[in-house]
């Protein structure tokens, strides 16, 4: 890659992190709080039933749930997501245990809306109604429509299935949202990136001490 192109991807990391604070989401307190748990609301936000606020824990197996114009900023072990408006989502795992203070998020079921998320090392999973998403240590951007899942990869790898047909499948490796993709009943096409930022990329890792592997210094 080219020098050109490293100087762009790290202006726009700094541009980002400069920039955190005029997210609609963000606050100055959030990387502070360190334990897994809602870290920013704007809306209503309700999680297993109850209306969120800020600190409210936010277990392996909740179910999350946004209004119109909502939007909520949760961390769950090394995983950090950002759920939009008209947004349904449930989570699967395991609890905290001895030898673990934090519980850990295997897999999600979105079942409709939008959420972007990113991930420590090792496997885990995301569902639609559409697609079957398979994700090692990645920043994604997933849309859970209709008739199609709309997923970019922001960074990591991924294997994509069509629910209805396993056999329509691809397995993606970006660095750089390089290769986003609309998976339907029977085919995967190329798409456009849409709908997210670098900015909000960098807020979530930025909850676990880290920067997305675009800028300088990335873990992958």
């Amino acid at each position: 890659m080219s020098h050109s192109v490293n100087r762009t991807r790290r202006g726009v990391v700094k541009a980002a992190a400069a920039g955190l604070l005029s997210l609609p989401l963000a606050a100055r307190g959030l990387r502070a709080q360190s334990a897994d748990g809602v870290k920013s609301v704007q809306g209503r936000v309700l999680i297993d039933g109850r209306l969120a606020t800020p600190g409210m824990a936010v277990t392996a197996d909740s179910q999350v749930e946004t209004g119109p114009g909502a939007q909520a900023v949760f961390t769950i072990g090394d995983s950090g997501f950002l759920v939009r408006g008209r947004t349904l989502v449930i989570l699967r795992g395991e609890a905290p245990k001895d030898d673990r203070p934090s519980a850990v998020v295997r897999a999600l079921t979105i079942i409709s809306g939008a959420l972007l998320s990113v991930h420590g090392k090792g496997a885990k999973s995301i569902d639609t109604p559409v697609a079957t998403i398979g994700i090692r240590g990645t920043g994604l951007y997933v849309e859970a429509r209709p008739n199609e899942t709309y997923a970019c990869t922001c960074y990591g790898t991924v294997d994509l299935a069509a629910r209805a047909d396993p056999g329509v499948r691809e397995t993606v490796v970006t660095k750089y949202h390089d290769a986003p993709r609309l998976i339907r009943p029977d085919a995967i096409l190329k798409a456009r990136v849409m709908n997210h930022s670098d900015r909000e990329l960098v807020l979530l890792e930025s909850l676990f001490g880290r920067m997305p592997p675009f800028g300088q210094g990335g873990r992958y």
